[in-house]
This record gives structure tokens, C-alpha cells and sequence, in this order.
């Protein structure tokens, strides 16, 4: 599963696995057809995630679907890193030559050199060495992806320096997230500079030892990593930060290790933090769906309502921030324990502010969590529910039209 996380690097404007790339990546071409005869949306990562894994025949299969894939620059180069990566020498090589043969450019053999450098095969070297005889050319991003290999990185970046490739701050960033703490101190011996990008990958990564190595090479680590490794529920980095480096833990660090619903981090912080306030707003642990923690910090405060009054909070947001991802667990839980309605017609199309996030936001509550909204006693102004509902881009005239049948409903009960 490590190498189906990295090729989403490979493929352009990547941001997760989809289900046809998750599908290539078993080498299940019988899935594969399953999910494109069903409507599934082409996605060409999906070859990359095959080649990754090495089912050079499932490779073979979409570019004959999709053989105008090769003339892309972007994605030929990606895939003759997956490839290198994944497939073994003798592969490699029938695949690259009959690539070359329907116009691929030789010299993308460059691109596949960091793909070989961090393959689990015992021939890596070799292919890395094969790949070199194809062209002169030396990639500068060569070491990145050998330096984020967990366990070999130290061994595979040693190696591809040696043969005249150069160590950049990329390649300390993907060591330090990677956690490969032996090749950090390496690099930054050679003369590699850290810097704040790469405190923040060791924090997202979590490893006390690459922090203790940027730490005692005299980086500065900043308060705000503490939120960053909170937020990930990398207790053991939190706790190394405050007790050995004596970073203050601070609300905002709190705050993002509740909205990802680390529960751990959270108490950790409340504990130690001597500036911290003595709440966290509900819709921040309601959108991490986290139940332990939302429980634990009612007891704690007693009661749900009396906690957040007034501008703490936000007029029901916890039902709108579960809501918006179907968290029906997190809902139940929030009416337990006696949390305020939203208006119902923001659960409908959600205002502004709720619109965005780091991950796609639907416009609004799904129809399951609107229908258990209304069982459960949401008052409802239902002009306004069917107007929000009609500013729904995808399935506003559905949602529209089962409000109006749920109105109607209400009115003969």
C-alpha cells in the first residue's frame, strides 16, 4: 500500500485514490470493467496504480483502451516511473521498447530512475543502472522518492548520490516525513539546508528522531508544528515538543487535534497547556467524529448547551459540519447530548463559510441526514428549506421535491 500512495505523485493533479485506481492497483481487470461498464469516471491514475504493482498486462490493457495516453508528456513520464518501480528488469524492458516503438521519447528513461530507486524489487539496481544507459540525462528530483522509502531510504539516497545525483530540500522534506531520522542527519551534514518546510514535514510525520536531528542542528521549531503533529494524532512528537524543546501548547494546537478528532492529543494539550481556554467550540470536535471525545469533554463541562452559549456556538454548525459528511454517529451523538437544532435550511444548502475545506464539500446535507433531521424534531421553515434546496448545483430539483413532499405530509398529520 506504500507504493499506492505514492504514485498519486506521478499522475497530474492527483489528489486521492479513486476507486479504478484502487481497483488497477489490485490488478483485478475484471473490476476494472466492472467499475467502467457501471459508470464509474475514467481516471487515468488508474495505470499508474497498476504499473506500481507490476500487472504489466492490466498496463498493457487500458493503453490499448487509451493508447493516446503515451503521447502525454506528463503522464508518460509518470508511468515510466511506476513502472520502474513496480515491474521487475526484464519487464522494464519489453515495456519500454515497445513504448519507444509507438513514439515514447527515449530519454523519459530519466524519469523512471527515482521509480527504480524505490522499488521493493531486489533488481532495483540494476534497473536504475539499465534506465542510465538509455540517456545522460540526471533528473534533479532523482533522491526525493528513494528518501521517503521508510526502512532502505538512507541506503537507496547514498547509492544515487554516488552515481552523481544531487540531494536538493526535496529530498529532506520526504526523508523527514518519512521518518527516516539516519539520512536527515546525513543530509543536513552534507550542507542541505533545513528550513520551516522541512520542520513541517517532520511534524506531519511524526518521528521524535528526525525532530530531535533538526532540533540539535539548530532549526528553530515553531509552536505551531504542535498542532500540525496534534492533528495527527502523533502524541509521542507533541510530547517531545513541549516537554524536551518546551513549546507552550497553545489553543490553536487543541484545535486542530479536535477537528481531526484525536482525542489523545487532545486531553494531552488541555492537560499540559497553561494558556489554553477551557473549551474547544463543539462544531471544531464535531467535525473531526470523534463520539469519545465529544462525550468525555460534555461530562467534563456538564452540560452540552451551557458550555456554548452565544457566540461559542455558531447556531447548531456541529450538525452542519457532521452533517455535510453523513457522520450519522457524530449526529446521534450531538442530540444526546442535547445540542441546539441548526435552522433546517442550512442543513439543505450550507452557508457560505461551511462550502469550503481541504477536502471537496458538498453544497449540502445529504437527503439520509435531512430525513433524520426531520424525524428528530428540526423545526423546520420549509419556503426557506425548498428555496436553499433549489441552490443545490447537482440534485436540487430532487432534494426540492422530496421537501415538498415532506411538507405536505406534516400538514395532514
Amino acid at each position: 500500500m506504500h507504493s499506492l500512495c505514492k504514485f498519486s505523485g506521478m499522475a497530474p493533479n492527483a489528489q486521492c485514490v479513486s476507486a479504478l485506481a484502487a481497483a488497477g492497483f489490485s490488478g483485478d481487470q475484471g473490476l476494472c470493467e466492472w467499475l467502467l461498464a457501471e459508470g464509474c469516471p475514467w481516471d487515468q491514475a488508474a495505470v499508474l496504480a497498476a504499473a506500481c504493482a507490476g500487472h504489466v498486462g492490466l498496463v498493457k490493457w487500458f493503453l490499448t483502451l487509451w493508447p493516446e495516453l503515451l503521447s502525454d508528456f506528463g503522464f508518460a513520464s509518470g508511468l515510466v516511473k511506476a513502472a520502474a518501480m513496480g515491474c521487475p528488469l526484464a519487464e522494464l524492458q519489453r515495456l519500454l521498447s515497445d513504448w519507444v516503438r509507438r513514439g515514447l521519447p527515449t530519454h523519459l528513461a530519466a524519469w523512471g530512475v527515482s521509480g527504480a530507486a524505490s522499488s521493493h524489487a531486489p533488481d532495483w539496481r540494476a534497473k536504475v543502472e539499465w534506465l542510465e544507459g538509455l540517456t545522460n540525462i540526471r533528473l534533479y528530483n532523482s533522491c526525493d522518492l528513494a528518501a521517503a522509502c521508510p526502512g532502505y531510504g538512507l541506503e537507496r539516497v547514498r547509492y544515487l548520490r554516488q552515481r552523481g545525483y544531487v540531494a536538493s530540500s526535496w529530498t529532506l522534506y520526504a526523508a523527514a516525513r518519512a521518518g527516516n531520522a539516519e539520512l536527515v542527519e546525513e543530509l543536513l551534514a552534507a550542507g542541505v539546508a533545513a528550513d520551516d518546510v522541512t520542520a513541517w514535514h517532520a511534524a506531519e510525520g511524526g518521528s521524535v528522531p528526525v525532530l530531535r536531528a533538526l532540533a540539535a542542528a539548530g532549526h528553530p521549531l515553531s509552536p505551531v508544528l504542535l498542532g500540525n503533529a496534534a492533528s495527527r494524532g502523533h502524541l509521542p512528537a507533541v510530547a517531545f515538543m513541549v516537554e524536551e524543546l518546551g513549546l507552550e501548547p497553545s489553543y490553536t494546537a487543541a484545535h486542530f487535534a479536535a477537528m481531526a478528532g484525536c482525542l489523545q492529543s487532545v486531553l494531552y494539550l488541555l492537560q499540559t497547556g497553561r494558556s489554553t481556554p477551557p473549551f474547544i467550540p463543539i462544531d471544531v470536535i464535531a467535525e473531526g467524529g470523534n463520539c469519545a471525545l465529544l462525550e468525555m469533554l460534555a461530562a467534563h463541562w456538564h452540560t452540552i448547551p451551557q458550555a456554548f452559549i452565544g457566540n461559542v456556538f455558531y447556531g447548531g454548525t456541529a450538525y452542519l459540519r457532521a452533517g455535510r459528511h453523513g457522520d450519522m454517529a457524530t449526529l446521534r451523538c450531538l442530540w444526546r447530548l442535547g445540542c441546539p437544532w441548526p435552522p433546517f435550511h442550512h442543513a439543505v444548502h450550507l452557508p457560505f463559510h461551511l462550502q469550503f475545506g481541504i477536502d471537496p464539500v458538498p453544497a449540502g446535507c445529504p437527503l439520509d441526514v435531512l430525513d433524520w433531521m426531520l424525524a428528530g424534531g428540526c423545526p423546520v421553515d420549509w419556503d426557506a428549506a425548498v428555496e436553499a434546496a433549489l441552490r443545490r448545483p447537482d440534485d436540487g430539483a430532487e432534494v426540492a421535491q422530496w421537501l415538498l413532499e415532506q411538507w405536505i405530509r406534516h400538514q395532514l398529520l
